[in-house]
């Protein structure tokens, strides 16, 4: 839906699947579920960012193979903004935070 869960990208991979209230949950056997909350055990434990990386492939990688979820198209958006403006940074929901940039004189 072009949303952002959040800005802490581990995070929102885990959420998605963990929140009953979101569509993978709703979707996924018991037994589905039981395997994935492995995956993310591992991904909790990890002791650093590029490991955490490491496991969020290797969970994505184990649903591509059984067919849990079918990825069909995921758009990348891009924002242009003036080359003066420095230091962009965005907010949860993907939008500018207007509080941090600045204009470069």
């Amino acid at each position: 839906m072009g949303e952002v869960a959040s800005t802490d990208y581990h995070l929102s991979f885990m959420g998605a699947f963990l929140n009953k209230a979101l569509i993978f949950n709703r979707f996924l056997t018991e037994s589905q579920m039981s395997k994935l909350n492995i995956f993310f055990e591992k991904i909790k434990q990890a002791p650093d960012p590029l490991t955490r990386e490491e496991f969020i492939e290797e969970t994505e990688n184990y649903i591509k193979k059984e067919n849990l979820f079918i990825y069909l198209y995921h758009p990348m958006k891009n924002r242009v903004f003036h080359p003066m403006i420095r230091d962009i940074q965005f907010e949860s929901f993907g939008y500018v935070d207007f509080r941090r940039i600045w204009v470069k004189h």
